[in-house]
Order: structure tokens, then sequence, then C-alpha cells
């Protein structure tokens, strides 16, 4: 009986969705080692359990990325670019500049309230000194994905951005004026939480077969006119037709358990 229902169990975790065998991407731009994984905005507002980053610069990624919860990212590829403005951002040309940064204000994109040595996951990263740097990501399956971004200058108290999503062919430049856009205040002092719209932004997209995912910000707006890109999380939510597939089959699955116990005792 016991063996039976670790059979049903594990059958029942096979079924589960597909963005529970975790396909997210956790991107980290600047040269900092990351240090606390789990204090980022996908983990701890979205819920995200996976938490392997890849470490980058301003190079563009063709092969080796992993997924965050450490498997082969296979296929999926990076590819930088920047732009005076969102209308035309080339990817042909990557940012100039990856810089440890946090020299003026401690990196506090956020302050543990406790520990004023620790410093989230993202404190560093890439920019350049056009206006917008954006990020062209090719090979991701089709599937509804939230975007998380940090993006500021951590060497200055005050530095709003906004960031852009949106999808389509991947291409050697893109035009963001009809994207999905939300904006970052990274005002001063420091929060002792991730509040959205403040220290970190959040779009949910949907991309289909074939489709890059393009992701860019904006320093414009802000007290340095240069944009920062710090980090970019791309979560895979699960679509609500494979969720209610999956609780579905595993009540049938517990159905069946508990009417073979019953004739197993009889």
């Amino acid at each position: 009986m016991k063996t039976t229902i670790i059979a049903l169990t594990s059958i029942v975790l096979c079924l589960a969705p597909s963005a529970m065998a975790d396909a997210s991407l956790l991107l980290d731009f600047g040269p900092t080692a990351n240090g606390n994984p789990d204090d980022s905005p996908s983990y701890v507002i979205g819920g995200l359990t996976d938490n392997d980053w890849n470490i980058l610069g301003t190079a563009d990624v063709s092969s080796g990325l992993r997924f965050a919860d450490t498997s082969a990212a296979t296929g999926v590829a990076l590819n930088l670019g920047i732009g005076s403005d969102f209308s035309s951002v080339d990817f042909n040309t990557n940012p100039a500049n990856s810089n440890a940064l946090g020299a003026a204000v401690g990196g506090l994109i956020f302050k543990y309230e406790n520990n004023s040595n620790k410093t989230p996951a993202a404190k560093d990263a890439i920019y350049d000194a056009t206006n917008v740097v954006a990020a062209q990501i090719t090979g991701l399956s089709a599937g509804t994905y939230d975007i998380y971004v940090t993006a500021r200058n951590t060497n200055i108290p005050s530095d709003a951005s906004q960031f852009a999503v949106d999808t389509g062919i991947a291409a050697s430049s893109f035009d963001f004026s009809s994207a999905t856009i939300a904006g970052m205040s990274n005002a001063d002092p420091a929060p002792n939480s991730w509040i959205a719209a403040e220290n970190y932004n959040v779009i949910r997209t949907t991309l289909t077969s074939g489709d890059a995912l393009f992701v860019a910000i904006n320093g414009a707006v802000g007290n340095d006119t240069r944009a920062f890109m710090n980090s970019i999380a791309v979560v895979s939510v699960p679509e609500s037709s494979e969720v209610s597939l999956w609780m579905a089959a595993s009540m049938l699955l517990i159905v069946f358990g508990l009417n073979f116990r019953s004739r197993f005792r009889r």
C-alpha cells in the first residue's frame, strides 16, 4: 500500500505544470558576484523559488546561460544594445561600461533594516553614455512571463528610470514606442523592502513561438540621464489551463488512491 501511495505521488508531481520545473531566467548585470541571490523582487514578491543568477557584463551571450533552477538554457541567447531614446535601439552596438557602483550611497537599491553590511542581489550595473540600454533575449519558450527589473545608478542618491517590455521578431534594431512602459522613482532614502514603482517594477508579457523578448531601460527621466541596467528576472507564469489540468489530474489520482485503499482494507 505504501508503495502505491508513493507511486501516485510521483505521478502527480510529473503532471505538474512546466513552470514548476522552472524555466525562469535571472540576469544580474555588472562585475560583482551575487552575494544574496534570494534578495530580489522576483524571489521576495514574485514567489520564485529558484535563484541561480547569470552574472553578466557588456558582452552578448550566444550560449551557456542557465535557468534559475541551474539547468542549461539551451538555445537561449542575449543581445545587448543602446539607443538615444525608446524609438530606436541599436543591437549592433553594446553598452560600453560595467561597474561595481555603490561608492556614494552603498548600492542602496534596497536597504537591510538590521544589517547595513548586506546588499541586495543586484547593486552594480552596465550602462552607456546614451539614454537607453536594452536587452534582446531569444530562444525562450512560448508562454506568459513576468519581467522584473531593477535599474538605477547606485553611485548617486536618487535616479529615477523607466523600463519598457515588448515582443517581436529578433532584429538588429528595435522600436519600443509601442511597448508597455513602467517607472521606478529610485528615491532616497532607500526603503528596507521591495516596493513596486519605487525600487523595482514588473511587467507581464506573453511570448508566442519564435518571439524575441525586448527589455529597455530609459535613464533620461532621472538625475543621471544615462541608463543603468542592474537586473532582469524573466519569471515564467504557469498557464491557467495547465494548472487546472494538473489539479484535475491530481484530484482523480487522490480519489483513485482512496478508493484503492478502501478496497485493499476490505
